[in-house]
């Protein structure tokens, strides 16, 4: 028994049965085979829920740290391996909520490098209970909320090469799949749009846009089969924060994707819908013109958005928004939602954050306001204003 299952062995049984506290000690080398015991610290624990949690994946975990132990894992993995160590030990010493999420970031490093190796000898862990996340959700950061809109809509499959086998279950993606989009070298901005663009392809594959259909393809769903429903929704106030960047907002776009690794992990299909937040925001008007055109359901096809606006995604990632907000004009007056100018001014310093704002998932309550801001005459007898009122 090591360090780390010790210290889960006292913040379990040995709690209950009154140890709390342990010395460390490391055995080292010093001349020929002489050695001598070092005391590495003194080490308090308490009863931990994160550390329980644990126990739901001791099996992937002793297949984890066997790997390391052979010699035969890259360093990359190894490094994973000890951040992941480091974080179970300290939340063996502090049950908090956010040792439980410095759990959970660490086991999205570490499949994430695991996706990385040329050699996988482990598959992809199974989905974590919604225990996770309830233990979790009390990170009142934006980037909490931010990220886990976006692992509740099903992003997993395209951070990591891992697809569902016919049984359900996660393991690695077959070599031709492009499903993945993420590049690690890349900055969130940059993965957010690319992921935007292989949902374009594949909705032109699939003839027709469904609402949220990364969260339908892992059965995140509610009313519907083929309709996703993420369990978190992206508040205007938190997509307006992303918009501004890290210099107007102070959001940390680098803690936003570690979270989303980590609680993509979660078994998102058993965690109850969250209502979305009642905080109340202005986003930019361009932003709010392409969300529009972009999440709409489309009222002539139940189940099925608005049909694609060419060129609109482009148009914005590329810096132009004022012919891309020109794009999704057109889609909406052809869809009877006239608008009184027909395009909006360039906004070339935020135009790409915005495009890649449309990834986050938007609550019906949410376009329900942008389409009250931007068409205050069209009838309020619509089914997303008759949702926002239910709320």
């Amino acid at each position: 028994m090591d360090s780390v299952d010790f210290a889960r062995a006292i913040s379990t049984l040995g709690v209950d049965r009154g140890v709390d506290e342990f010395v460390r000690y490391g055995f080292q080398k010093r001349f020929g085979r002489m050695f001598f015991a070092v005391p590495l610290g003194r080490w308090t624990v308490s009863n931990s829920k994160g550390a329980d949690l644990l126990a739901e994946i001791d099996p992937w975990l002793n297949r984890l740290r066997g790997f390391v132990g052979s010699g035969k894992a890259p360093a990359s993995v190894a490094s994973a391996t000890r951040r992941l160590e480091g974080a179970i030990m300290e939340a063996c010493q502090r049950d908090e909520w956010a040792t439980t999420l410095e759990i959970l970031i660490a086991l999205g490093e570490v499949e994430s490098t695991l996706g990385r190796a040329k050699d996988r000898w482990l598959r992809p862990l199974p989905p974590l209970s919604k225990a996770w996340f309830y233990r979790t959700c009390n990170d009142p950061s934006p980037e909490y909320r931010l990220a886990a809109s976006l692992a509740s809509a099903g992003i997993r499959p395209r951070q990591r090469p891992i697809a569902l086998d016919k049984h359900r279950r996660w393991d690695w993606a077959s070599p031709g799949s492009k499903t993945m989009t993420w590049v690690d070298t890349a900055s969130l901005v940059e993965n957010l749009l690319s992921l935007l663009r292989r949902r374009e392809v594949e909705d032109q594959q699939r003839k027709g846009r469904a609402p949220h259909r990364d969260a339908a393809d892992l059965g995140i769903t509610r009313d519907s089969p083929n309709v996703g429903h993420p369990r978190c929704w992206a508040s205007l106030a938190d997509v307006t924060a992303f918009i501004d960047g890290p210099e107007v907002s102070g959001i940390d776009e680098q803690r936003l994707e570690a979270l989303m690794s980590g609680l993509s992990l979660i078994d998102w299909a058993r965690v109850n819908p969250r209502p979305p937040r009642s905080e109340y925001a202005v986003p930019p008007a361009g932003f709010s013109l392409l969300a529009l055109a972009h999440g709409l359901e489309d009222p002539a096809r139940a189940g099925h958005l608005l049909p694609a606006t060419s060129g609109m995604l482009a148009n914005a990632a590329a810096g132009r928004l004022d012919v891309a907000s020109r794009l999704a004009i057109q889609r909406l007056r052809a869809s009877g939602l006239p608008f009184a100018l027909d395009r909006l001014g360039d906004d070339r310093a935020r135009a790409r954050r915005i495009a890649a704002a449309l990834a986050f998932p938007l609550a019906p309550e949410s376009l329900g306001r942008l389409k009250r801001m931007l068409f205050p005459r069209v009838s309020q007898n619509t089914d997303y204003e008759q949702e926002d009122v239910q709320q």
